[in-house]
């Protein structure tokens, strides 16, 4: 299933190469990409076992969350870590 340009089946990780710190306000990696608190939870529960949608979940009930809200933020975030090539994508098996 596809989710607004994302498979939702993913699983996505931490890029092993790209080591970070986390804070009390959030996560800064080597690379200088800081994270607030919602995007450091997230970026947090990326470590390949999740699916995107497992992760969706878990955020819309830590932060109280309508389901679209929380869909689209997760979303927001695993594309811009991607790209930032922070994470890494892996397709459940």
């Amino acid at each position: 299933m596809v989710e607004k340009g994302i498979a939702v089946e993913f699983q996505p990780c931490m890029n092993p190469e790209v080591t970070w710190r986390e804070y009390q306000r959030g996560v800064l990696t080597e690379t200088g990409i800081a994270m607030n608190p919602t995007a450091s939870y997230v970026f947090k529960l990326c470590d390949g076992t999740h699916s995107i949608a497992e992760i969706t979940k878990s955020y819309q009930h830590a932060y109280g969350l309508e389901p679209d809200v929380a869909d689209e933020d997760v979303v927001m975030i695993i594309r811009e870590l991607t790209e930032q090539k922070v994470l890494l994508a892996s397709q459940a098996s």
